[in-house]
């Protein structure tokens, strides 16, 4: 897949994790006696046993025993007594303390066993915290043997069934590659009553995870894994059935060998399995306003669309919520963000369906909207959510306010993997969240200028309505850009911001001061911002010919579609113009289409991508550009989401059309008080307004719901470039312009 300027983006999503029970485990701190076992370990941590292998040439090489430290908060914290880390034991016939297990886990995943829902049950006071508890755990589960009776049932071979969607080289640990990857097979016949799948992959593979089957042991060097169903999919219904998998192995760049994997399915004819347990069915919540009339001449109910949005980033909100909150089955939450620093850091957005908090795709988002909120307000004001969408951006600005605590100092995330590994509502976190900034000593401009964007538009859009707010924002956008420039770097290796494994957009962010600058000319129309803007412009965003050939468009890792749209709309030049005429076409005409027309630019998301270019196709067709071919594409794009896509009779968005479907990749949405469960269940809340991810590349919308973080996640950017692109269409339909 070809990325912009040659930049290798992890996209959005990111990189799910398997989320922890939501039950608390108390284990009983004691020892674990040394188990005979054959070539195959069971595993239910989903990493340690695939890592045991390396991990114990690591341990013959160094000699050392690596404990955790008490300097280092990622470390766990150490124990009174310190023969704890030196108790040994027997792990595939060699002798392994604690302590050299500890080292593992922490390199895998620096702060999953810090600050999760674990209670030890103990009578000495060194096994108490959570951590030891997590590795004793951990060990227990190790000396298991493995019960290999499944192999005596029927077998169907999945060989030449393995697709790698996705790469990431370089990422991740051990310096491996990210790979998302999906194992599938069409089936003649269900299966009923479970099952268990055998994969070899061609060369090993670390921490392989997947949402919708459970690793229970490996072996082979890394490079067998068996899986077993959730408890939701025991049967497997006649038809094409996946399993996504997603891990680290070494780069295709570094051995030349592309990862393969073949395998077997294991299972028994027999009945269907009695339902599963479960939190359903629930009773389908109501409509929390009624929806606006439709407009006549309009395909879809634009003003609804709208008014669903709105709803979405108010089921978003962290912190202590407004009385006009009409999402009501969220409460408040976070209410401690902040206080490991000294700080109120609270309020502001989940980034997606968990529940860390990114000031780089918030404030990109907040901008996206804002800018249609500045062009389209009049399509707000017809819909009758103009006041709502000014409370949705405010939230987001009023945040990252919060955040901008010195000249020199800006908070840019709260919380890590601790959070992304668990799996609950936002309300129950009682936990002290940690809160990650950059300074000059570890600067990241892209979010810190990603802010100084949305703050200035921000100080556009409320410059009539609330002109002191509005020089507010803008004093501290200025501020920002000033910090950014002064303290340039990448926020991920210069600053050192645990976001690698969500988003790496490869260390580029000189469109990211273009796009800063050019909105700050747009709010003050002050020369030197202008200046500025185009000298970044020049420096990271131009390409001299070749413009029909390069494939561009805006998201949060990438701003040279907008920084063009701003320039032109600032100077009228031709190399803005040439760049965003080409480069629309390229992606309207290069990119591939689905079946049914939407622009399958990654499989990550894809709606996002369309919506984005469909948002910037209907800027490019206000300012005078093919017309009619941007603004007819536009449109195919959102008539898609909204159910084009099938007929009508489903969409892409939650809660608008007949139907949508009813599990995706949420927690808060997931959860009916303690009870949650990511399943293909129904879920119990309905997040009124989501945009998901999209289908797949034949248009499929998959069945696996929640599990399929791939298609059926939301996120805030998703929605930002759509809500947009539908306020555009509604202002062309209130001029009688039906696309």
């Amino acid at each position: 897949m070809q990325r912009p300027s040659g930049r290798q983006v992890r996209f959005q999503e990111k990189r799910p994790r398997q989320a922890p029970s939501s039950s608390v485990r108390r284990l009983q701190c004691a020892p674990a006696l040394a188990n005979p076992r054959g070539p195959y370990t069971r595993s239910t941590n989903l990493h340690l046993a695939m890592l045991l292998l390396t991990f114990l040439l690591l341990v013959c090489a160094v000699g050392a025993d690596p404990s955790p430290s008490s300097s280092d908060p990622h470390m766990g914290p150490v124990p009174a007594e310190p023969d704890f880390w030196g108790q040994t034991y027997d792990i595939d016939g060699r002798e392994v303390t604690l302590g050299q297990i500890a080292s593992v886990l922490n390199q895998s995943r620096p702060n999953y066993f810090w600050g999760g829902e674990v209670v030890c049950s103990t009578s000495t006071d060194y096994c108490c915290p959570a951590y030891c508890c997590n590795v004793l755990n951990t060990v227990h589960e190790l000396q298991k043997p493995m019960d290999m009776s499944f192999r005596e049932r029927q077998t169907a071979s999945l060989n030449g069934t393995f697709q790698v969607i996705s790469w990431q080289d370089g990422g991740g640990k051990r310096g491996g590659g990210f790979f998302f990857g999906r194992l599938f097979k069409d089936f003649e016949h269900p299966i009923y009553g479970g099952w268990t799948l055998e994969v070899h992959f061609n060369k090993p593979v670390f921490e392989l995870q997947s949402f919708n089957a459970r690793i229970v042991g490996s072996g082979d060097g890394a490079k067998t894994y068996f899986l077993q169903p959730m408890y939701w999919n025991r049967d497997i219904p006649k038809g094409n059935r996946r399993i996504l998998v997603h891990g680290l192995t070494t780069p295709v760049v570094e051995d030349r060998i592309p990862l393969t994997a073949t395998g077997a399915l294991w299972y028994s004819p027999s009945e269907p399995s009695a339902p599963p347990p479960g939190p359903g069915p629930y009773k389908i919540e109501s409509r929390p306003v009624p929806p606006p009339a439709p407009s006549p001449g309009e395909r879809y109910n634009l003003a609804e669309v709208l008014q669903l949005s709105s709803l979405f980033y108010e089921a978003q909100r962290s912190g202590q919520l407004p009385e006009s909150q009409r999402i009501k089955w969220r409460g408040d939450s976070c209410l401690k963000d902040g206080q490991d620093v000294g700080k109120d850091l609270t309020g502001g957005y989940f980034d997606a369906g968990d529940h860390i908090q990114f000031t780089l795709t918030m404030a990109y988002s907040m901008t996206v909207l804002i800018w249609g909120l500045i062009r389209y307000e009049d399509a707000y004001t017809a819909a009758g959510e103009l006041q709502h969408m000014r409370q949705t951006v405010k939230w987001g600005l009023d945040s990252l306010v919060k955040s901008h605590t010195d000249e020199n100092e800006f908070y840019v995330q709260i919380s890590d993997e601790v959070d992304h590994c668990r799996w609950g509502p936002p309300e129950t976190i009682n936990y002290l969240r940690r809160s990650y900034k950059v300074t000059c000593a570890n600067p990241g401009s892209q979010p810190v200028m990603n802010a100084a964007s949305a703050l200035a538009a921000g100080s556009i859009a409320f410059k009539t309505c609330d002109p002191s707010y509005s020089a507010m924002l803008l004093r501290h956008a200025e501020g920002l850009f000033a910090f950014a420039e002064r303290c340039p770097g990448d926020w991920i290796k210069d600053g050192r911001i645990p976001a690698a494994n969500f988003y790496d957009d490869g260390g580029r962010y000189l469109d990211e001061h273009a796009f800063a600058a050019a909105w700050l000319h747009k709010a003050t129309g002050q020369q030197h911002y202008l200046d500025k803007a185009l000298s970044y412009y020049y420096r990271c965003c131009y390409v001299k010919g070749g413009q029909s050939d390069y494939i561009s468009v805006l998201d949060w890792a990438d701003m040279t579609m907008g920084v063009n749209l701003l320039l032109y709309e600032a100077l009228r030049w031709g190399d803005f113009k040439d760049a965003i005429i080409h480069r629309h076409k390229a992606f309207i005409e290069k990119v591939y289409r689905t079946p049914k027309g939407l622009s399958y630019y990654n499989d990550w998301g894809a709606n996002r991508y369309a919506a984005n270019a469909a948002f910037t196709s209907l800027v490019a067709a206000e300012l005078g550009f093919e017309v009619d071919g941007f603004r007819t594409y536009a449109a195919s794009q959102i008539h898609y989401m909204l159910g084009d896509c099938c007929g009508g009779e489903k969409s892409f968005l939650i809660g608008f059309g007949p139907s949508w479907p009813p599990s995706y990749h949420h927690r808060a949405a997931s959860c009916k008080g303690d009870d949650c469960r990511c399943t293909i269940q129904a879920l119990p809340h309905v997040l009124w307004g989501a945009l998901l991810g999209g289908p797949e590349r034949d248009d499929t919308i998959v069945q696996d719901g929640c599990p399929d973080f791939m298609h059926m996640e939301v996120a805030l950017d998703f929605n930002a470039g759509f809500t947009s692109a539908v306020a555009a269409m509604k202002h062309l339909s209130l001029q009688g312009i039906h696309l």
